[in-house]
């Protein structure tokens, strides 16, 4: 076989096809999403007790999720890997917004969700919305983030139950601690959101915040 002249075109495209895959960026902690679904939409307070809702962020990547300030397993674990995501891409020419939603609106006030967000150092970095259960429970639903489950819940019910007027002031506190007893159980996916609305990539637990950057990296290319 005889491929003359154009044997030296073959192995230029074979070289530019080769370089091609080898720029590939793979996400092995991430599930890619068909990118046809839009992000659904909500209005909720964030830690400075402003109205947000998902058109406040038309034109950038958002990075969403779902935690709690009285969490202490999971939650924990996510605000970590969205700080780090946000320290590496706040220095590139990247157009992006951390988002949080509570799963715990009874205590996650604004007040609260102010306070955690400046004890992880976020405070101007996200957006940590709360807002009434009603305004929350659709909101779950469309990212399916199951309806959280109260551990523990019946003895807080139980003690305010209990407590009469004349009482609440002197067992204010203990009731305040009982309160902090119970955990809520959810599930915290992080959301990818381009920056036309459409959902791209969803990360679970276990995952490596390298990807999540990445990911977003990619999207803005």
């Amino acid at each position: 076989m005889f491929l003359g002249k154009s044997f030296p075109c073959l192995v230029l495209c074979l070289l530019v096809l080769l370089s091609l895959s080898c720029r590939q960026v793979s996400f092995p902690s991430g599930t890619k999403l068909s990118g046809n679904d839009p992000a659904s939409p909500f209005l909720l307070q964030n830690q400075f007790g402003s109205d947000k809702s998902l058109y406040d962020y038309a034109g950038k990547v958002v990075v969403l999720t779902f935690l709690y300030t009285s969490c202490s397993d999971i939650c924990p674990v996510v605000a970590r890997h969205l700080r780090t995501a946000y320290e590496v891409l706040k220095n590139k020419d990247t157009e992006f917004n951390i988002v949080v939603i509570s799963v715990d609106p009874k205590r996650d006030s604004v007040e609260r969700v102010y306070e955690y967000s400046k004890r992880w150092r976020m405070l101007n970095k996200w957006d940590f919305l709360t807002g009434e259960e009603q305004l929350l429970l659709p909101i779950w639903k469309a990212y399916y983030v199951s309806e959280p489950e109260k551990i523990g819940y019946g003895q807080e019910e139980s003690l305010e139950g209990a407590i009469t007027g004349s009482q609440k002031g002197g067992t204010e506190i203990f009731r305040d601690k009982i309160a902090e007893q119970y955990s809520v159980s959810h599930s915290s996916p992080v959301y990818v959101i381009d920056s036309e609305g459409y959902l791209r990539m969803v990360f679970t637990l276990p995952f490596d915040p390298d990807d999540l950057i990445k990911y977003v990296e990619s999207i803005m290319d």
